[in-house]
């Protein structure tokens, strides 16, 4: 994912973070560096079943556990208008 898009859903989001800013400065990859994208919306349903299948996301207490949870309630065509599309960093 670009890493820009993760900073603005931290702030939007309003999500405290453990770490000092310089986490969000070098986490996931630079716009630049993503090599291609894959589109996986008709792929919704199974994407979304693959976290509700693991209980501390979903149940535990950890600030990302109620994104997850919202998440997890959204109907699978906004999941997937959300979530349907992953970028991909290819290693030379």
């Amino acid at each position: 994912m670009p890493r820009g898009v993760v900073t603005r859903l931290v702030r939007l989001l309003r999500m405290p973070m453990r770490h000092d800013g310089e986490v969000l400065r070098t986490a996931f990859s630079r716009r630049a560096a993503i090599t291609y994208s894959v589109g996986v919306r008709r792929f919704a349903r199974q994407k979304r079943a693959a976290p509700a299948a693991h209980r501390s996301p979903v149940a535990g207490t950890g600030r990302l556990a109620p994104v997850v949870r919202a998440l997890l309630r959204l109907p699978v065509p906004v999941f997937g208008l959300l979530l349907g599309r992953e970028w991909c960093v290819e290693v030379r």
